[in-house]
């Protein structure tokens, strides 16, 4: 015949096992992050942000970060250069415009 534990001692090892769990999402460091901001002008757009870690790099060698819809954007970076352009998509001809200069 097989026992169940007392209720007190199921309830012990689900706190216990969430408190580890938090304990470890503590001790993980969180990679560093960049904010790039930019204006435009309102209208049925999106935006595309590309990356790259060497400036002599083609424009077609960038990496596609994201496609957002708002004028900002958060991203994670590791420990070197990053540069960072946006383009503007029209959502209703899908047009992109060429890599920004500024």
């Amino acid at each position: 015949m097989c026992r169940l534990p007392p209720r007190w001692l199921s309830g012990a090892v689900l706190v216990i096992g969430v408190l580890s769990m938090v304990l470890v999402c503590l001790a993980v460091p969180q990679p560093p992050t960049v904010t790039i901001a930019w204006d435009h002008d309102p209208g049925p757009f999106s935006y595309n942000v590309y990356e790259t870690t060497n400036l002599n790099s083609l424009p077609l060698c960038w990496v596609l970060r994201t496609n957002v819809t708002d004028q900002a954007v958060q991203l994670p970076v590791e420990d070197q250069a990053h540069f960072f352009t946006v383009t503007c998509v029209n959502t209703n001809s899908g047009d992109e415009s060429g890599f920004a200069t500024k």
